[in-house]
């Protein structure tokens, strides 16, 4: 056991199978992908959570218990279970202090719940991931596979995690670990959550809003509607589209832009039932952690978002540290997000 650990239940092999239709997309868009789990909590007696966060992705900043004692007291305070299916590998260009590390994540993490309120309270899974690409199905010039085809298939994966390890519960939270800025919906209306909605942070200041794939809060019964997006690649690819999406689910003759996670989220949502509403989750600013080194970040939102951590002090870029992140997601997670289902009627 790391030091400072608490009593977690450790299954570095026992992996959650990979349902058919996941196997074919992975052969379909040519990766293979790889599983452990590093850590895995689930205290006794707790009753369903009314949240499962779920946190795919690269792990930015795991590496600091600061920060991650900031994003996890929801968890330690019992107000949502937490699924977290980390890549550590494929680094970005835009982000190339990352610093990724299985062992200082694991230990950073247990660091952070290293109280009794968690060990009481906090339902956890700590997984790493690695995808492998095997081929290029579109061509070496084309971008499959690429971040994009990775990443909506670790949102999936993520999911799949949470349900078939923990109790169902209200609603489902797609996050980001590198965002501090959003927080978790009220739980004191229950029936709100039967309705047909998908709540998003408004990116794109669009109305309604647009669909995102940074974050989402999306009721139980809609789970397959957003987190399976992948599928679009499970009965072949159309080199053709700009996501790559099979035929089946949206024809195109030509690529015209460059993937991007929503353009994946967007075709699968064109199979979705009609009638779910899109719908605003206010207090989620989108302020994402770029990081400089060990100890210190950017915070960037709007216009410096794409813009590679080297040049962001020359943009004039506040230079902080991973305590700032800590305190500024801190500050976010004291307000519920505000979504229209739970405000009075007018």
């Amino acid at each position: 056991m790391l030091p400072g650990s608490i009593p977690m239940r450790q299954a570095l092999n026992n992996v959650l199978p990979v349902t058919p239709a996941m196997a074919s997309a992975l052969d379909n868009i040519g990766l293979s992908m790889q599983e452990r789990i590093m850590l895995e909590r689930s205290p006794p007696n707790l009753p369903p959570p009314n949240f499962t966060v779920v946190l795919p992705g690269l792990a930015r900043g795991c590496h600091s218990e600061e920060y991650m004692q900031a994003l996890l007291k929801p968890c330690s305070e019992g107000k949502a279970a937490f699924v977290m299916v980390l890549q550590f590998t494929h680094g970005t260009a835009k982000s190339s202090g990352d610093r990724f590390s299985p062992s200082e994540c694991a230990a950073s993490v247990i660091r952070a719940l290293d109280d009794t309120q968690s060990r009481t309270n906090c339902r956890l899974i700590l997984a790493e991931q690695g995808f492998e690409i095997e081929r290029r199905p579109c061509g070496q010039q084309a971008p499959l596979p690429d971040r994009v085809s990775m990443q909506t298939l670790a949102v999936g994966r993520a999911y799949e995690w949470a349900a078939a390890r923990f109790p169902p519960a209200l609603a489902y939270v797609r996050a980001r670990l590198d965002d501090v800025s959003w927080s978790i919906p009220p739980s004191d209306q229950p029936p709100a959550y039967s309705r047909h909605w998908i709540a998003y942070n408004n990116r794109y200041a669009t109305q309604p809003p647009a669909v995102s794939d940074r974050f989402a809060v999306v009721p139980a019964h809609l789970g397959a509607v957003y987190f399976d997006a992948w599928r679009i690649w499970s009965d072949s690819v159309n080199c053709n589209h700009n996501c790559f999406a099979s035929s089946s689910i949206q024809l195109s003759e030509r690529r015209t832009t460059h993937p991007r996670g929503e353009c994946a989220l967007s075709a699968w949502l064109l199979t979705a039932p009609a009638g779910i509403e899109r719908l605003l989750a206010k207090n989620t600013a989108h302020l994402l952690v770029r990081q400089v080194n060990t100890t210190h970040i950017f915070l960037t939102t709007g216009g410096t978002m794409g813009v590679p951590v080297q040049e962001l002090s020359r943009k004039g870029g506040q230079l902080l540290t991973y305590a700032d992140a800590a305190r500024v997601h801190s500050e976010f997670l004291k307000a519920p997000c505000d979504i229209k289902p739970f405000s009075p009627p007018p």
